[in-house]
């Protein structure tokens, strides 16, 4: 068993809120891996997402809103678990977004941040990381908030921001994968080509154009796989 569900396996989970949900992948491992939850709850500024999250999960015990992660209607101290993957490097601004999970956070309640980063990657992995900060940068250029992934250092510095008590932190490489699957070269090289097309006519992003070429040549020559990503989970101060 990984360690992260080890840990998690040993938690009672009561009513947990997944913030950034997309559709719903994190909050439906969350409720699988650990020992009991009441009830759960995921967000997201997407319609789109949530409708797919809802028709996926949704049930008595699971709700998924359209809702501003900035600004939550839910009331404060409410939830045991709140937690975010993978979503950081996607918003525009991050710390209120964070205060807003710790407000709604109880005393003493766990906060979860699960992120990947940029460095300490070995070969392969920096290659994904290339390729992601290279379409990053084409996201912003076509107006869609899509930051580089952040450091490690900068991961636990929000953590300590945060002001969370007995910090532990766990480096995993995508916990979502089932240990008998592997990255799919041919989805990155799809992904990487779709990307080429859209800023191909563009002159004024040439340098672009020519990273993406030499990102797909150094995928075919080198491979990739997933990032590391860490693992942090915190209390909330009493």
């Amino acid at each position: 068993m990984h360690m992260i569900e080890t840990r998690l396996s040993d938690l009672d989970g009561g009513k947990l809120l997944d913030v950034a949900t997309g559709r719903g992948d994190f909050l439906e491992y969350l409720i699988a891996t650990l020992k009991s939850y009441s009830e759960a709850y995921g967000i997201d500024s997407s319609e789109e997402h949530i409708s797919v999250a809802r028709h996926n999960l949704g049930n008595d015990k699971i709700d998924f809103e359209v809702m501003d992660a900035g600004a939550m209607t839910f009331d404060s101290n409410s939830f045991d678990i709140v937690a975010v993957s993978n979503a950081l490097h996607h918003m525009e601004s991050v710390e209120p977004v964070l205060q807003e999970m710790k407000r709604v956070l109880k005393p003493d309640g766990i906060f979860i941040i699960n992120e990947m980063f940029r460095d300490f990657q070995n070969e392969k992995q920096s290659v994904f990381v290339r390729a992601h900060n290279w379409w990053a940068a084409i996201d912003r250029i076509k107006g869609v908030v899509h930051n580089q992934t952040y450091r490690k250092e900068e991961l636990l510095g929000l953590a300590d921001w945060l002001g969370l008590q007995g910090i532990e932190m766990i480096e995993n490489q995508d916990i979502l994968m089932s240990s008998g699957d592997s990255p799919d070269e041919g989805w990155l090289i799809d992904k990487i080509d779709d990307y080429i097309r859209r800023i191909a006519s563009d002159a004024q992003h040439a340098d672009l154009l020519e990273q993406g070429k030499q990102i797909r040549r150094d995928v075919t020559s080198t491979g990739f796989a997933k990032p590391t990503e860490l693992f942090i989970l915190g209390h909330k101060a009493v």
